[in-house]
């Protein structure tokens, strides 16, 4: 979703509860929305300077082996890669502060289309993380990072490297709810160790330019 933006999740249902609620107004948005009249919450749609995609820029390397294979402690750091390799995709992160989050109106906006966005406020990636972690990308009618997420099926690997090495997560499931239940679902609210979320709008074919549900895809820490 090249527009929209993504509501985070955080440490307490109530934290959890105010993040993910103004995401589902947010995710709707497109590119080609201008400003007019506030969304749900206060917070403006996007505004988006052209239509083109702009290149992905190319990714930092993998340092290591993941540590579901390799069986090496991988300390909670900050994640730098995100590969899920079943459906081509390989896109850096970038932290997404609550200072961010603030600036926004309470949103996570990822910066491009090719871009993934780590919120900081949720879980660290590492072999003895405690809470979920949550990554939140861009889909839309040109390329864009998340494009092939609804791909992604039982089984697929995803593989996070961080500063300290690199952790596989495997896929256990998928699913969309509508934009005004985000929130209230459980499987986005719950803290739980060794869990990743990626977040992205859902669009159908040929219904691109607007959309009204989230796509989540749940992994699990090999």
């Amino acid at each position: 979703m090249r527009a929209g933006r993504h509501r985070a999740t955080g440490r307490t249902a109530a934290a959890a509860t105010a993040l993910v609620a103004a995401a589902a107004a947010l995710l709707a948005t497109t590119p080609l929305e201008r400003r007019g009249p506030a969304q749900p919450h206060g917070i403006p749609p996007v505004v988006v300077p052209g239509r083109t995609a702009p290149a992905a820029p190319a990714p930092p390397q993998s340092s290591s082996q993941p540590a579901g294979g390799s069986r090496t402690f991988v300390a909670e750091s900050p994640p730098t890669l995100v590969e899920a390799p079943s459906i081509g995709l390989r896109a850096a992160v970038t932290p997404y502060t609550p200072a961010q989050v603030a600036a926004q109106a309470g949103a996570v906006e990822p910066s491009s289309l090719w871009e993934v966005a780590w919120w900081t406020g949720g879980g660290t990636p590492g072999s003895h993380a405690g809470n979920t972690v949550y990554l939140y990308g861009h889909t839309w009618k040109e390329p864009a990072v998340f494009n092939r997420l609804k791909e992604l099926e039982p089984g697929a690997s995803v593989i996070v490297t961080t500063r300290t090495g690199c952790l596989e997560y495997v896929v256990v499931g998928s699913f969309t709810v509508a934009k005004a239940q985000l929130s209230a679902h459980p499987a986005v609210r719950a803290a739980r160790a060794g869990r990743l979320l990626l977040i992205g709008c859902h669009r159908e074919s040929g219904q691109e330019d607007h959309t009204t549900r989230n796509i989540v895809v749940v992994a699990h820490l090999r």
